[in-house]
């Protein structure tokens, strides 16, 4: 009967680490895009309210004019509502590491 509980709490980790390594691949492939309408229908594919499009596009937007395109190297999951993602910049021997932070259902 444990054995059997840890498992299902096993399958709900595994489940929303697949959904958050989702979220972060198609937010690493919007960000390389650097377009403002891949950022807008990313972000109203996260179901993100419109209120907040404009401050997110911003700074996404600031991002990208930063540090243009990256590679992901690596996801973690530092929970179930948060993935890190490391990346190496294209351009030059840099890297950086991304959060994505969601609410409890996964929205981001």
């Amino acid at each position: 009967m444990v054995l059997l509980a840890i498992g299902d709490i096993y399958a709900q980790n595994t489940v929303a680490q697949d959904r958050l390594q989702k979220l972060a691949i198609d937010f690493v492939r919007a960000h390389n895009s650097g377009d403002t309408a891949q950022y807008h229908h990313f972000l109203r594919s996260q179901l993100v309210p419109q209120e907040n499009h404009k401050d997110l596009l911003r700074r996404y937007l600031n991002s990208y004019n930063a540090i243009g395109r990256v590679s992901p190297l690596h996801y973690s999951f530092a929970s179930e509502r948060t993935v890190k993602i490391t990346a190496q910049e294209n351009r030059f021997d840099s890297w950086w590491e991304f959060t994505i932070q969601t609410t409890a259902d996964q929205v981001f």
